[in-house]
């Protein structure tokens, strides 16, 4: 579960402020139901009256992933997390990554590493053995890898090689991650779940459309897809899985499809 925190604006009018000062008003919760998966919680808290204490108090353990505006600042005093889901990016970049190899032509003279801490590709990893040369992947959920990896062994005869997620092996020419490492600097594509890190070999991507269903859940000033990664990442929203985004960007540029297959190979 997440908590999705919403801010809302200082009450008008001279009595209800008056009145407010006398009673501050406590945070709102609010559970959410979600079509396709688990509730989520909204926590309502006036501008004038945001007290992180407060807020902490007001949510049970598993409530403290949480999700605001970019520009909140969460102060050290308080046990809450920002939240920070990965998995639906991994998912998108991955297949993104799987069309272009697909598209080019050139994947069997490339090697290929997935960085995928949390086991978020492991069903669309077969994928990958008739498209490229070489398969490394960098995880914590060795077992379940190694199993993929095996069938990948008996149905293609290729070998993947698992490691543990901070394994320091150099990846390969195309690298789909979760989170950049210095190591990728060298790589040739670096498909990124998450903008945030800029580098001159970075795909990222923009325009995320989310469905009217589940944009009308959120806060205005939430992101739509960090709002939808967290569905689907704690709350198990799978109808986003087949989303893709509306432009890839090359070292934070908007590219063509185009220009992006000539870096294969």
């Amino acid at each position: 579960m997440f908590t999705c925190l919403e801010i809302l604006p200082e009450k008008e009018g001279i009595f209800s402020k008056i009145y407010e000062k006398i009673k501050p008003p406590l945070p709102q919760r609010e559970y959410v139901q979600v079509k396709g998966g688990t509730p989520f919680l909204r926590l309502k808290v006036r501008e004038n009256h945001m007290s992180w204490s407060k807020i902490s108090a007001s949510l049970e353990k598993n409530e403290r992933h949480i999700i605001a505006a970019s520009d909140t600042q969460f102060p050290d005093c308080v046990s809450l997390t920002r939240a920070e889901p990965r998995s639906l990016g991994t998912n998108i970049m991955f297949r993104t990554a799987l069309k272009l190899l697909g598209e080019s032509g050139k994947g069997k003279n490339l090697s290929f590493s997935l960085y995928d801490r949390d086991g978020s590709c492991i069903k669309m990893l077969k994928s990958l053995a008739p498209l490229v040369r070489y398969v490394s992947v960098y995880t914590e959920k060795i077992r379940e890898y190694f199993y993929a990896a095996s069938v990948i062994m008996e149905e293609w005869g290729m070998s993947v090689k698992i490691n543990e997620y901070e394994s320091m092996s150099p990846p390969g020419e195309i690298i789909v991650a979760d989170e950049f490492s210095l190591n990728m600097k060298n790589a040739g594509l670096v498909f990124l779940s998450s903008p945030s890190v800029i580098s001159y070999n970075t795909v990222t991507g923009e325009g995320f459309a989310l469905d009217e269903p589940y944009r009308i859940l959120k806060s205005r000033s939430t992101d739509d897809f960090l709002f939808a990664s967290a569905l689907y990442e704690y709350n198990g929203v799978r109808v986003f899985e087949n989303c893709e985004f509306s432009y890839l960007c090359l070292a934070g540029r908007r590219v063509s499809r185009e220009i992006l297959l000539e870096k294969f190979g």
